[in-house]
């Protein structure tokens, strides 16, 4: 189990140092979501500033909680998607993150603090609205799969 955690680190470092193109991203244009949530088994939920100040982005500070009988895997990579016209639509950000590549593991039925900055990502202000934080899982049995959590910017 060690051993394929360090080799799926190794992989994503690789593909996180690839991924960047130099070019600038478009200031938060809308792409169709493309996030199939799992089972409520796992679960990610925001603990605090589930209203964001909209002019001032800030942290996200969120649970993540598996409720299965499998371990699940993930990283610092988050998406941000708002609530248009009642669909999920892609935030693009407004810089090219570079997430450490640091993986972390979700055992069965233990729960995970984590923070995700969206003052990184997000320069300047939000537009009022509902929005979901997107964060990619893993596990052996299942493969890639997302969590979300929503909060509102106001």
């Amino acid at each position: 189990m060690k051993r394929r955690l360090i080799i799926c680190a190794l992989v994503l470092s690789m593909l996180l140092c690839s991924c960047s193109n130099g070019s600038p991203t478009p200031a938060r244009p809308l792409s169709p979501s493309r996030v199939r949530k799992i089972a409520e088994e796992v679960t990610l939920t925001i603990t605090d500033g589930a209203v964001q100040e909209a002019q001032n982005p800030g942290t996200i500070r969120a649970v993540l909680a598996n409720h299965s009988s499998v371990s699940y895997s993930f990283g610092c990579q988050f998406y941000l998607e708002m609530l248009y016209n009642d669909t999920w639509q892609e935030v693009k950000f407004d810089t090219d993150p570079t997430y450490p590549a640091v993986m972390q593991v979700a055992e069965p039925d233990r729960e995970l603090d984590e923070e995700y900055s969206l003052s990184y990502v997000i320069k300047g202000a939000l537009d009022a609205g509902t929005y979901r934080i997107v964060v990619q899982v893993d596990s052996e049995t299942n493969g890639p799969e997302f969590v979300t959590a929503e909060f509102t910017a106001e």
